[in-house]
């Protein structure tokens, strides 16, 4: 299970970060909209958060700390 959110934690940085480096402006408007619209929509935004951070979480039952610690 640990591999698959690995896995998951791969793809999903690197489509996300590409889509920021090559699509600056359409993620300043999704933003700047979420601002306008205010407090209801930024909370929605977290609340996609809470997804991927629920599965590494379930992913990774036992948790020790930074490698060097």
């Amino acid at each position: 299970m640990e591999r698959v959110a690995e896995w998951y934690a791969l793809v999903t940085c690197l489509v996300v970060g590409l889509s920021h480096l090559l699509h600056p402006r359409a993620w300043a408007a999704v933003f700047a909209a979420l601002h306008r619209i205010g407090k209801p929509w930024a909370f929605a935004n977290g609340g996609l958060s809470l997804v991927p951070g629920a599965a590494f979480v379930a992913a990774h039952p036992v948790w020790s700390g930074p490698a060097w610690c």
